[in-house]
């Protein structure tokens, strides 16, 4: 597939994480996440107590980009929707019914905020 981010890599499949399936653009470092491969890694991970409204800790140590302009789905080819998250944070998370397209270091940043494994509490109605 060829990478909607930055138009020029390549997404080649990869791991996010041990048992987490992704594919990661050769170019910009960005990560396509699919929903099925992101739910079946979160099944695996023991259950936090925090919840998304109660995190607040401040991160300095990760260099993430921010993609700023719209995103099309590598899948579907649809526009994503961009989600913003963290109160102090301008970064915003794309979102598609097919997936989630994360910028280079924004995995990082979702596991040191502590939000890495509540992505479904982020992108449902509520």
């Amino acid at each position: 597939m060829k990478c909607t981010s930055c138009n020029t890599g390549e997404l080649i499949p990869s791991k996010i994480e041990d048992s987490f399936r992704g594919h990661t653009c050769n170019h910009c470092k960005g990560h396509w996440i699919h929903l099925d491969n992101y739910f079946n890694w979160q099944k695996q991970q023991k259950p936090a107590q925090a919840v998304v409204d109660d995190i607040n800790v401040e991160v300095d140590t990760i260099d993430a980009n921010d993609t700023k302009k719209a995103m099309l789905c590598p899948e579907s080819s649809a526009i994503m929707t961009k989600f913003h998250i963290f109160s102090d944070i301008e970064h915003k998370l794309d979102w598609s019914e097919k997936g989630i397209w994360l910028d280079k270091g924004e995995w990082e940043l979702l596991k040191e905020k502590g939000v890495a494994d509540k992505l479904n509490q982020i992108f449902t109605d509520e």
